[in-house]
């Protein structure tokens, strides 16, 4: 083979990497590092053979760019699948800090960092539900077709992406409050109750030896019922999210 070909192939190894360091569940802490790794060098081995071979000659020029633009190209394209991902996590960490599960807080190994309890779960059930929909295969054969849409080595600027990301993180933010405003009505009647029996028993401390209890637990119960519900909407826009995906590959043409 020749360098050019060669150079192809690392092109092609370094956009599927950039993918796979960015999507959901591949890069999950306690996730072995070379299951990336190996699961990149498969992926480079089918794909590559049917691209095109880069004609540039190859210059230290050429080649550090090319292989910056396909790793930020892929981890870009991952980006807009993460963002929409975290919406189950932005929800449960709203209602956590409303019904007083904020101060127990554990290491999330989907999202990498410090959550709560319910957003730990959150996380951990949206990457099943992503397993379980395929849309991890989903994305992989979607950065297979990339490259015939952007081949290696012509990957521009990505900026004109950026409306793009912005429109994901709007769609994140925005869910996330859609989801958890149904729980958080419902602590806000609780805490109206709380400080109606607070008026009624003075005496009685009524927000910290009963008001913490009960936020808690009324909390997890209607996250518990409102969870199915929840994982519904939040594979739908995963599932829409394939449609920010493909946006990123036309502007990128």
């Amino acid at each position: 083979m020749t360098p050019e070909g060669w150079f192809s192939v690392a092109l092609v190894f370094c956009r599927i990497s950039g993918l796979l360091y960015g999507l959901p569940v591949f890069n999950t802490v306690g996730v072995p590092k070379h299951v990336s790794v190996i699961a990149s060098l498969v992926l480079t081995i089918l794909i590559a053979p049917t691209v095109p071979v880069v004609d540039d000659p190859l210059t230290l020029g050429v080649i550090v760019l090319g292989f910056g633009g396909e790793l930020i190209l892929g981890w870009v394209l991952s980006l807009t699948v993460r963002t929409i991902f975290s919406v189950m996590a932005v929800a449960a960490e709203i209602v956590s800090r409303q019904t007083a599960m904020g101060m127990a807080m554990f290491m999330d190994p989907v999202q990498k960092i410090q959550q709560s309890p319910l957003g730990v779960l959150s996380s951990w059930m949206a990457g099943l539900a992503f397993l379980s929909m395929g849309l991890h295969l989903t994305f992989i054969e979607g950065i297979a077709y990339s490259f015939q849409w952007v081949p290696p080595g012509s990957t521009g600027l990505v900026g004109p992406t950026a409306p793009i990301l912005l429109e994901a993180c709007r769609v994140a933010i925005l869910v996330g409050f859609q989801l958890s405003g149904p729980l958080l009505a419902l602590v806000m009647l609780v805490n109206s109750f709380i400080g109606i029996m607070a008026k009624l028993a003075p005496k009685m401390n009524m927000f910290f030896s009963v008001g913490m209890t009960l936020n808690s637990v009324v909390g997890i119960l209607v996250f518990g019922l409102a969870l199915p519900w929840m994982l519904e909407i939040h594979s739908g826009h995963m599932v829409g999210s394939i449609d920010l995906f493909f946006q990123i590959l036309q502007v990128m043409d």
